[in-house]
């Protein structure tokens, strides 16, 4: 049986972040089609976006599964995005 999850501010703070972020991507995601010179900010982003989706799924929805993939995946995207910038 699952125990019953309290709703924290900062685990608000963390659903309004990958809300937040969400948006930032696929606003990015647009711009990038039409400036290829974006694309590496929209990786950036959507790798932070990655990664709060794995904290959001461990502390608020409490679901083990996906949040290794989402840290793992999150973190390549962020790194590439960042050599991608330089």
């Amino acid at each position: 049986m699952k125990k019953k999850n309290k709703i924290h501010e900062f685990n608000i703070l963390g659903a309004f972040l990958q809300a937040l972020c969400t948006i930032i991507v696929l606003v990015l995601a647009i711009v990038s089609i039409m400036n290829h010179n974006i694309f590496p900010y929209f990786e950036i982003i959507m790798g932070i976006d990655l990664m709060i989706m794995a904290y959001n799924n461990k502390k608020i929805f409490q679901k083990e599964k996906l949040t290794l993939y989402y840290l793992i995946f999150g973190i390549i995207v962020l790194v590439i995005g960042i050599i991608g910038v330089f």
